[in-house]
C-alpha cells in the first residue's frame, strides 16, 4: 500500500460498478481519493466504508455533473480537500436508452451531453491548469456512453 502514497485521486462517478473499483484501487495503493456520485448516497457511503476498512482514505461528494458549474465546483472542492491533484479519472456517464427517442426532450439531450461530453472537458481543463507535475488523466467510456440516447 505505498505505490501512490502521498498522491491524490479524483474520480467522477465512483459509487458503483467500474467507478467503485476505480476508487478502491488507488486508495488500496495509498492515494487519498475523492469521488463523485449523483443519486445513491448509501452506495457512496459503502464505498467509503470499504476503503476505510482496508486502511485507505476516501471521501464521497454528491454532484450532478449535468448541472451548470458543477464540474468546476467539484474539481475545486477536490483540489482544496486533497491539497492538490495527481490523478483524475473521468468515469461518470448517463444515458436515456430506456426512453424511446420520440419521448426525449431537448433537456434530456442536453443533460446527456453535459455529463458525458462537457463535464469531462471541464474537469480535464481544470486538471490541466492545477495538476501537479507527473499527474495523470484517465477517461473511461462504456457502451452506455456511446449509445446513451434512445
Amino acid at each position: 500500500m505505498s505505490a501512490l502514497k502521498g498522491k491524490s485521486a479524483v474520480v467522477t462517478g465512483g459509487s458503483r460498478g467500474i467507478g467503485r473499483a476505480v476508487v478502491e484501487r488507488p486508495a488500496r495503493d495509498g492515494a487519498e481519493v475523492l469521488f463523485g456520485y449523483v443519486r445513491d448516497q448509501a452506495a457512496a457511503e459503502a464505498v467509503v466504508a470499504a476503503v476505510e476498512a482496508a486502511g485507505g482514505r476516501a471521501r464521497a461528494v454528491r454532484v450532478d455533473l449535468g448541472e451548470p458549474g458543477a464540474a468546476e465546483s467539484f474539481m475545486t472542492t477536490a483540489d482544496e480537500h486533497l491539497g492538490g491533484l495527481d490523478i483524475l479519472v473521468n468515469n461518470a456517464a448517463t444515458g436515456t436508452a430506456s426512453t424511446p427517442i420520440a419521448e426525449l426532450t431537448e433537456q434530456d439531450f442536453d443533460h446527456v451531453l453535459s455529463v458525458n461530453t462537457k463535464a469531462p472537458f471541464l474537469t480535464i481543463r481544470y486538471a490541466a491548469r492545477h495538476m501537479r507535475d507527473g499527474g495523470r488523466i484517465i477517461n473511461i467510456s462504456t457502451l452506455h456512453t456511446n449509445g446513451g440516447l434512445g
